[in-house]
């Protein structure tokens, strides 16, 4: 189960034995008559004591009960190419934002450092102006790879008080090359942000899983068979699932690389049906009663002769310096307009004597 429902689980244990320490308190004073009653209790606390021990017993039973789910759901995580690729998919992650905690940590601390030289300095010396001028520059840079860059531009206000005048505000152009870190890097210890992202990743590992199998098992009930399913060359998770109403195809679009923050992927699932190997007997087609004519028998030369047998003028259409394809285009387009009979040349074309 995870570590928050450990502590729910935990949290909930101590809440029902505190209300039941109080339960006893309360029935040693009404034992006596209520005369040894340090806490001033009555029937009305052990009414509501009572109601607040069930509440609490109640709450410490779902987060039992959510526990016992959890390590159920954590014990079928077994399909192996799913397991695959979101290793693959949260090692990718990992070295993201560990490349990113480097440099972040970093520069942190060259600004600290700067800071720390700048106290140390007497002020309004000419050592501590270049000093606070040098601390400023590195402050203000890393401020904007951990926040994102502004620029003052002049917008129409936002005000109804202003009646849409333009005013100058400081507007976001750029993002922070680190700004996905700032959820993560909350002090100055490295090891406690990598802490955290693993606790978020773990979480939504189990999350990726669990829905893939949902929506998986939708269209082919309870997997019985991922045999065919593959992680890519480039970890991306294809293939065919079994279960015992059916199967479906599983499908990943990915996205990383230039201009992507960090690598993702949508997951397609889709009902599979196999296409029938047996098909309609189809009608033979019916033959053509004339062929068309084949042009790659004819040369240039030919298609010359042709169209003069036929009184085609084609001085106007062809060139001596005119390309070889070109020209066969013109020749092809003139007997196709004026030389053809259906499919076929027309017989004057083969004329003997031009």
């Amino acid at each position: 189960m995870t570590e928050n429902t450990k502590a729910r689980i935990e949290g909930a244990k101590k809440k029902v034995e505190t209300l039941q320490k109080k339960m006893e308190r309360i029935l040693a004073a009404k034992a006596t008559g209520w005369e040894k009653n340090p806490y001033m209790y009555g029937e009305d606390d052990i009414r509501r004591t009572e109601k607040d021990i069930k509440e609490a017993e109640n709450r410490l039973a779902y987060w039992i009960g959510k526990g016992e789910d959890e390590d159920a759901k954590a014990a079928s995580r077994n399909v192996k190419p799913i397991l695959e690729f979101l290793d693959g998919w949260k090692a990718r992650v990992t070295q993201y934002y560990t490349d990113m905690f480097e440099k972040y940590y970093k520069e942190k601390a060259e600004v600290q450092k700067a800071g720390k030289k700048v106290s140390e300095l007497r002020w309004g010396t000419p050592e501590y102006e270049t000093a606070k001028a040098e601390h400023d520059k590195l402050r203000k840079a890393f401020y904007n790879k951990c926040h994102g860059y502004f620029e003052k531009q002049m917008v129409r206000s936002p005000f109804s008080w202003d009646k849409g005048k333009m005013v100058e505000k400081d507007v976001k152009v750029k993002e922070g090359e680190w700004e996905q870190a700032m959820h993560y890097t909350s002090g100055n210890d490295m090891k406690a942000a990598l802490e955290k992202l693993e606790r978020e990743l773990t979480a939504e590992y189990n999350a990726k899983y669990d829905s893939i199998v949902e929506r998986a098992s939708y269209y082919c009930g309870k997997i019985e068979d991922a045999s065919g399913l593959r992680v890519g060359a480039k970890g991306e998770l294809d293939g065919i699932v079994s279960g015992n109403k059916g199967k479906c195809k599983i499908e990943t679009i990915g996205a990383g690389g230039y201009n992507i923050q960090c690598f993702h992927f949508r997951i397609l699932v889709h009902e599979f049906k196999a296409v029938e190997s047996k098909k309609a007997p189809q009608q033979p087609k019916a033959q053509k009663t004339s062929s068309k004519v084949d042009w790659k028998i004819y040369s240039n030369e030919d298609l010359i002769k042709m169209c003069k047998n036929l009184g085609i003028v084609i001085d106007h259409l062809i060139y001596s310096d005119m390309d070889d394809r070109i020209r066969r285009m013109r020749l092809v387009m003139a007997m196709k307009k004026f030389g053809m009979v259906g499919d076929e040349i027309a017989p004057a074309a083969f004329k003997e004597g031009n």
